[in-house]
């Protein structure tokens, strides 16, 4: 996360680079991230900007244009339909709610990861008829190497 944090501006960063920062594979860092949050690298790379926007948003310093370039996403068409598949609105929406609650919204990065984990469990045990405690196991499982995550690395 602190590699990802180093290199937030850059827009050339990519899974490539931050192995070769961590002395890893492509595929190993694929398989430590998708163990530990059920994403991609580059989703997980997209997230981590995602966040860092948001934040930057609630301090109200920048401008949205320029927030999307200061996080390495150098389309603002993409970076505003990222935005809305995340947090679910614009960052305008979101700057908006911000201001008028004056009270910082709290994007919780550990719960958005849970409750992706928890629906992509729900859908497979839809389609494939699996044992419902056999997935709460999972899910439990899967919050427990977040939460333990998050006390290590700071999100």
């Amino acid at each position: 996360i602190n590699v990802i944090q180093e290199n937030i501006s850059d827009e050339n960063f990519n899974v490539e680079r931050m192995a070769d920062i961590l002395c890893m594979s492509r595929s190993s860092l694929l398989r430590k991230i998708k163990i530990l949050f059920n994403l991609s690298p580059i989703d997980f790379i997209r997230l981590i900007r995602l966040k860092k926007t948001a934040e930057l948003i609630q301090e109200g310093k920048y401008r949205i244009g320029d927030i999307c370039y200061m996080v390495g996403i150098n389309s603002s068409s993409y970076f505003s339909k990222l935005f809305l598949k995340q947090f679910g609105m614009t960052p305008k929406e979101f700057e908006k709610q911000y201001q008028t609650s004056k009270e910082k919204v709290k994007i919780d990065l550990t719960e958005s990861l849970i409750e992706r984990n928890a629906a992509k469990n729900d859908a497979f045990a839809d389609s494939a008829g699996a044992d419902a405690s056999l997935l709460q196991k999972s899910y439990l499982l899967q919050r427990l190497y977040i939460n333990r995550l998050s006390r290590y690395a700071y999100f």
